[in-house]
């Protein structure tokens, strides 16, 4: 008898290669749950109820670990634990949601639509119009504080504010100044986002990153590099991980602006190959507003980068001293809007309602079940045929695991067994199937925490496949 074992799953979801030619430890789905820095399995915590919005509020910011929302009406009765900032409308207008949230000096810069497409710009519940510099930042759809002034994004225009002041954005106020962008490079006639990086910003269109450096005088701005033939349309999908590195969504999946060189040049790393097959495909059927609606965070207590776009959530865990980078897939609450972190706790908006990441104890689970399929295994054997006669796991929790043997039926399987815990001290769970290969579905059951650290396949040589 030959013993095969899946010894971890550190490689997470991989789509590149074919069903039955996938490696060991890679996965085909894995869903409501992520890989661990050890390179387990684990169940994702439960989406726990928070509370309940009233209708015509949009968005979901927090400051000073308050959370708040946003409408155009005077007033509003929210719930405790949530404020709410009035957005006034202008007149005849209807506001349609939030763009972009920045905070300065322990106040909100916020950026709300309308339903005439028009964009106004309010701190702290104010509306912002000292826009003398240059009327067009107006319409800006993107903000960010940075190096203590406002940076807003308008069409090709980055404009920064007064020093210490996010409002002000007049002709001689000191530091404030525009910058066309256009000017540098084709293809920024569109600016889609921006983040901090390695003490500079890297300010994005669809088909470029232009990265520059500031300072508190406007003349002495520069430009330090272009990246061409990358960018972004999804403005929420740029997120800076501690200053040094970028992810963003771009028309070939996600990606990373990392350093390159000793000089501090930046490159773009394929972080989001394993699973841009599956991206590229949601990506071609999402409309202009879809795109505009990703959105992404990094949840604090793991530092994983999570992104949700038309509905469907992947989940970055990257432990590179450990050898791991995986992706995996959440089910967030359904018409998921919006994302902020508050005191190390992640809460979602989804239509008028907030949950919060592992519930009020950060340690809550529900019966959302884990799913983790495996591609077609050979035993290391892929011209043999075999009787596969026993199945072993290691793992916390209950699942079930289910077989197939045949790559031209993948959906016809076998329910196995239904194993709690490790089963390596019974080596008794049969397996009665036939073929060169086998393909193992696991679910998870139940409402608890559940590990799948890894699985041990039992086989004997077959004749003539029978």
């Amino acid at each position: 008898m030959t013993t095969f074992e899946i010894q971890d799953f550190r490689a997470g979801l991989d789509t590149r290669r074919n069903i039955v030619k996938g490696a060991p430890g890679s996965l085909r789905v894995l869903r409501n749950a992520h890989i661990t820095r050890g390179g387990e399995i684990e169940k994702r915590k439960a989406f726990s109820p928070f509370c309940e919005l009233p209708g015509s509020t949009f968005g979901l910011a927090a400051v000073n670990g308050q959370k708040y929302v946003f409408g155009s009406a005077a007033s509003m009765s929210v719930p405790p634990g949530v404020a709410y900032q009035r957005l006034p409308a202008p007149a005849g207008r209807t506001m349609t949601g939030v763009l972009s949230v920045a905070l300065s000096a322990g106040k909100l810069f916020v950026i709300a639509a309308y339903d005439d497409g028009s964009t106004r710009q309010f701190y702290d519940g104010a509306q912002v119009t000292n826009y003398s510099i240059n009327p067009d930042i107006q319409n800006a759809r993107i903000a960010l504080a940075y190096k203590n002034q406002m940076t807003l994004l308008s069409g090709n225009v980055l404009a920064r504010s007064k020093i210490a002041d996010p409002v002000g954005f007049n002709i001689g106020d000191t530091g404030a100044a525009f910058y066309d962008l256009s000017t540098q490079t084709n293809g920024s006639e569109a600016l889609t986002g921006v983040a901090e990086y390695q003490q500079n910003l890297a300010v994005f269109s669809r088909r470029t990153i232009q990265v520059w450096a500031f300072s508190a005088d406007p003349a002495a701005a520069a430009k330090a590099q272009t990246l061409t033939r990358i960018g972004t349309t999804s403005p929420r999908s740029v997120v800076s991980v501690g200053g040094a590195d970028v992810f963003f969504l771009a028309d070939s999946g996600v990606r990373s602006l990392r350093v390159r060189d000793s000089n501090g040049n930046a490159a773009v790393q394929d972080v989001g190959t394993p699973i841009d097959d599956t991206l590229v495909s949601l990506l071609r059927t999402m409309t202009p507003a879809q795109f505009e609606g990703v959105f992404a965070e990094l949840e604090p207590g793991s530092g994983r980068y999570w992104i949700t776009l038309a509905g469907a959530t992947f989940v970055y865990s990257g432990f590179p001293s450990a050898g791991i980078t995986a992706w995996s897939t959440y089910d967030l609450p359904p018409g998921a809007t919006d994302m902020v972190v508050v005191d190390d706790r992640v809460f979602v908006r989804a239509g008028d309602a907030i949950y919060l990441y592992g519930g009020a104890d950060n340690n809550q689970y529900d019966a959302t079940p884990a799913e983790v399929e495996i591609p077609y295994v050979d035993g290391r054997g892929i011209t043999t045929w075999k009787q596969w006669q026993g199945i072993d796991i290691a793992a916390e929790g209950t699942w079930q695991v289910y077989a197939s043997y045949n790559p031209l039926q993948p959906d016809r399987e076998d329910l196995l067994a239904t194993l709690t815990g490790s089963s390596f001290f019974d080596l008794d769970h049969a397996v009665a199937g036939i073929g060169p290969f086998v393909k193992l579905r696991l679910v998870s059951v139940g409402s608890g925490p559940a590990k799948l650290a890894s699985i041990a396949l039992r086989y004997v040589a077959a004749s003539m496949g029978r």
